[in-house]
């Protein structure tokens, strides 16, 4: 028997490779419905939209390509969809300050002394 050639060998090769990085990295023997077709349209660079339920899997659907190709980045959709926190650098300051009128009650009280 003749070994693969061409794209039948690098198609094993990787799909070989993606079960060992899901083992290895996410611990995982297998994938969900649905993952392994989300999984290739992404490895061939190919726009990808998965509508998935809560809890499917949607996540490592992006996260094992990313493993797979080093050089292809990863946004985590939890993480942008959250919102940022408020910064807490100061603004630098003009070198004026602005005046703050007291509160209420000690202009009432300032007021009939």
């Amino acid at each position: 028997m003749r070994a693969a050639a061409g794209p039948e060998r690098s198609a094993a090769s990787a799909e070989r490779r993606l079960r060992l990085a899901l083992r290895d990295v996410f611990g995982f023997e297998s994938l969900r419905t649905g993952q392994h077709r989300v999984i290739r349209r992404v490895l061939a660079a190919q726009s990808t939209l998965e509508v998935m339920p809560t809890g499917a899997g949607k996540s490592l659907c992006y996260q094992l390509p990313a493993v797979l190709t080093p050089k292809r980045g990863c946004v985590n959709p939890r993480r942008s969809a959250c919102p940022r926190p408020p910064s807490r650098r100061r603004r630098p300051s003009s070198g004026v300050r602005k005046r703050v009128a007291p509160p209420a009650r000690e202009r009432q009280s300032a007021s009939s002394a």
